[in-house]
């Protein structure tokens, strides 16, 4: 384990608008630009109870050379996001894990500390070698001073662990033979995990070719057209090499995604059952408990991955699917036309209906009726770029992030949804559909100017540190 040092800084009254309507923290996260190794994360808690903001600095010089001595460096480069948050001990301590990383974080910033853990630092096996931790995680739903956790080790076995929230009791629970990335969440329900397949492990089909391909396979065709593009063309931008690289794809493959599968495991039994999404791969879970019937909702990408971020085939699906006879039954799905990946999606109620929030690409905040799944109504956050495009895929697929909106909460009174983009954390309205207060993620502090030139925003997904079942 590698011990850094923190800087913390309060910034007060920033939310006082809004606090009324949540009892829980909040975190999100930024990254500094000039960081070589992507690893220095600020840290940020949306303290509503007290009327705060604090930011948890790692990126200090002190940090920086400590890290820079480490003789497995690399190991550290996070190429990603932090991806989940676990609360520790409340305003105090939390753990935070990374997209496709091997290593996770515990953050004490009281004591203005952070230990950086391998799993190697947990478990202690002869001949042991952990490869990648999985993305997302919960608290057990029975006891909240446990969670669970997942990881895939060199021998592509996936271990399953239950772990104490102080790191001092670990116990493996199921392990079974995986993948060499793990599955992007584990979930926790009752006595059900749920795991949601890679997205690396989706699989294509080329409707010119009537030939069905794996991304490994998709990623060479990709690259082999991108290196044609730049040999032709050698002063693209991004959006224009991507334009084409799109146009190409289609013109030459019409690339389909095959539907994706979600993992469902008796805890008590370890009896495994998989379910076809109708989208592509699935990605995160949400849980709607209504006393008589059990709900997971669960998301479906119609994506491939590329290093510069995605490609977007077909838009997105929320699968609905009802908890019954151990097993999973499903009974509707949620797409839009103008729906593509929805990264986050939450389930809340207001006046007895229960309606399900996204995002997709880039801006558009949708509302749905998460009983008969169909579109409730959707509110453009700035610009409206979807209307009257004449080719939504090809304009989707030649866009920047610099206009994506992904992350997203709902107050624990279901009336504000917050959301974060490059520049500002929002709170919308819910009922009367407008935004009723938004904060720069940058502020001054006696004088100094703090995370405001060198910072961007690193968030895929907020977290409230609290108990799932809560």
């Amino acid at each position: 384990m590698i011990n850094l040092e923190l800087e913390v800084y309060e910034r007060d009254s920033a939310i006082q608008e809004v606090g009324e309507h949540f009892q829980k923290e909040l975190i999100y996260y930024l990254a500094n630009k000039s960081d070589p190794l992507k690893f220095f994360i600020t840290f940020v808690v949306v303290d509503f109870r007290n009327d705060k903001m604090i930011y948890i600095n790692s990126n200090t010089e002190k940090n920086q050379k400590i890290m820079n001595q480490q003789e497995d460096l690399e190991r550290y480069r996070l190429t990603k996001c932090p991806h989940s948050t676990v609360l520790s001990i409340p305003e105090r301590s939390f753990l935070t894990f990374n997209e496709d990383e091997k290593f996770f974080t515990y953050v004490d910033y009281v004591d203005k500390k952070m230990t950086v853990y391998k799993m190697e630092d947990l478990v202690q096996l002869e001949n042991a070698c952990f490869e990648k931790i999985s993305h997302t995680f919960y608290k057990d739903y029975y006891d909240e001073k446990y969670f669970f956790l997942s990881v895939v080790d060199s021998k592509n076995c996936l271990h399953i662990y239950r772990i104490s929230i102080d790191l001092s009791e670990i116990e493996e629970v199921d392990s079974f033979e995986g993948k060499p990335i793990p599955p992007h969440v584990l979930k926790n329900y009752k006595n059900f995990f749920f795991l949601s397949d890679e997205f690396r492990y989706s699989h294509f089909k080329l409707a010119k070719k009537d030939k069905v391909v794996t991304q490994d396979e998709l990623s060479r065709m990709y690259f082999k057209l991108s290196l044609q593009l730049g040999m032709k063309y050698k002063e693209l931008s991004f959006s224009q090499e991507r334009h084409m690289l799109y146009q190409k794809m289609r013109e030459k493959f019409d690339v389909k995604c095959i539907n994706g599968r979600i993992l469902m495991i008796n805890r008590d039994t370890k009896e495994q059952k998989y379910y076809n999404t109708t989208g592509g791969s699935p990605a995160h879970f949400e849980v709607y408990d209504q006393g008589d019937e059990e709900f997971v909702y669960t998301s479906a990408h119609n994506f491939f991955g590329v290093k510069d971020g995605v490609i977007y085939f077909e838009p997105a699906v929320i699968d609905k699917y009802r908890i019954e006879n151990n097993g999973l039954t499903h009974v509707g799905a949620f797409s839009h036309e103008m729906g593509y990946r929805y990264t986050s999606h939450k389930l809340f109620s207001v006046n007895g209906k229960t309606y399900l929030c996204t995002f997709g690409q880039p801006n558009r905040l949708m509302f749905v009726d998460a009983d008969n799944m169909e579109l409730f109504y959707y509110d453009d956050i700035g610009e409206s770029l979807l209307d009257g495009q004449e080719d939504l895929s090809l304009f989707i697929n030649s866009l920047t992030s610099e206009h994506d909106i992904v992350s997203i909460e709902v107050s624990q009174d279901s009336k504000i949804i917050v959301f974060t983009d490059m520049n500002y954390l929002y709170f919308y309205d819910f009922l009367n559909r407008k935004i009723v207060r938004k904060i720069t993620h940058g502020f001054e502090l006696d004088g100094k100017q703090l995370f405001t030139d060198d910072i961007t925003i690193r968030t895929t997904h907020m977290d409230f540190m609290s108990y799932q079942g809560e």
